[in-house]
């Protein structure tokens, strides 16, 4: 080969190099920006919610709780945060105090508990999903606090603060974590199976974790989803029924994050966190982007995968349950003395004046 043609070669793989670099680059800095942009919505409209009159709790009414329900109200109350503290010292301060920098799986959980911001956004236009009144509670940030709501009265969905803002990132970081190591092992050890075999597998076994996780939840008396089409449920027509597309909806979502801890290149990158070494930026304001930017994937995986499936589908939901317990709502967004029927499939969905 002559030297015209090395220096010919040399420079096309320089330039090939400089392409690739520069769109990871530019995806660092995309996802950053979408997760900063997220986060500020979220700040917004949580101090916008703390400074309006919802900002109050939401009362149980008179039904009474069974002995396991109020055992698990206190529990619940009592281990979520504490649990949460635990996994965020382990996840977080530890690695922080020894190199000063947070591993992603550290900022899948991070990014997992701002996910929770979108728990009640599933009723944005039929109220879907109700929490015992009973849990510690200020109402929710939704009609009149976030834009363009339609559902009425969803102001006092019982958000119960003690366990929704800690549960989603323990929920979901266990169990990617493992599903992830599973599937490389999978992989490995049955590779006629193939990624795409894997992929679905882990999306089964996902989906399998949220259906137990969330039926001990249901029927235990602490939530309710009393929006659902009966027919796809658990327990069809009882204020503890179980909707199955939850699971996989939400069993969508966590594959996702699974694929994010799975697709790595050789420095250990994800798909959000590459080029991140070629920034020209001191390392905590790298350590803020690589946050930022699963922040901003996580959340567009809840929103794509569960927020906007599950809203939609509870357009279609059946009437809410006889047995529906006052604590679990049963007179707060519709019925006698709302000014609203009750959702089904004959009741017109309100729209804002």
């Amino acid at each position: 080969m002559s030297r015209v043609e090395s220096y010919t070669s040399a420079d096309s793989a320089s330039r090939g190099r400089t392409a690739l670099e520069t769109d990871s680059i530019n995806a660092i800095k995309a996802w950053s920006v979408v997760g900063g942009l997220w986060l500020a919505f979220v700040v917004y409209i949580m101090v916008k919610w703390a400074l309006s009159d919802s900002f109050k709790p939401t009362p149980p009414g008179d039904d009474p709780m069974s002995t396991y329900t109020r055992y698990a109200v206190v529990v619940s109350q009592t281990l979520v945060p504490l649990l949460w503290l635990v996994v965020a010292h382990h996840f977080l301060v530890k690695p922080w105090r020894r190199v000063r920098e947070i591993r992603v799986e550290g900022l899948v959980f991070i990014a997992w508990t701002t996910g929770s911001f979108q728990d009640p956004l599933m009723s944005y236009t039929v109220n879907n999903l109700a929490y015992n009144a009973h849990l510690m509670n200020f109402g929710a940030w939704t009609a009149g606090i976030f834009p363009g709501w339609t559902a009425p009265n969803s102001q006092l969905i019982a958000e119960p603060v003690l366990i929704i803002f800690w549960s989603w990132a323990l929920f979901a970081i266990p169990a990617t974590m493992l599903v992830c190591t599973a599937m490389r092992a999978m992989v490995r050890r049955f590779p006629s199976l193939g990624l795409p075999g894997a992929i679905f597998a882990a999306f089964l076994v996902l989906a399998m974790w949220d259906l137990i996780g969330e039926t001990a939840f249901i029927r235990s008396g602490l939530c309710s989803y009393p929006g659902s089409i009966q027919s796809l449920s658990l327990w069809g027509g009882h204020y503890y029924q179980f909707p199955l597309y939850e699971s996989a909806t939400l069993g969508l979502a966590l594959t996702m994050t699974t694929l994010l801890l799975y697709f790595r290149n050789d420095r250990g990158e994800t798909w959000v966190e590459r080029g991140i070494g070629q920034l020209k930026a001191n390392r905590p304001t790298k350590e803020l982007m690589r946050l930022l930017a699963v922040i901003g994937f996580v959340n567009v995986a809840i929103m794509f995968c569960w927020t906007i499936p599950m809203q939609w589908i509870g357009t279609h939901a059946d009437p809410y349950p006889d047995d529906l317990p006052s604590y679990l709502q049963k007179s707060s967004f519709c019925g006698p003395g709302t000014g609203y029927e009750c959702p089904g499939p004959k009741v017109a969905m309100p729209r804002r004046n």
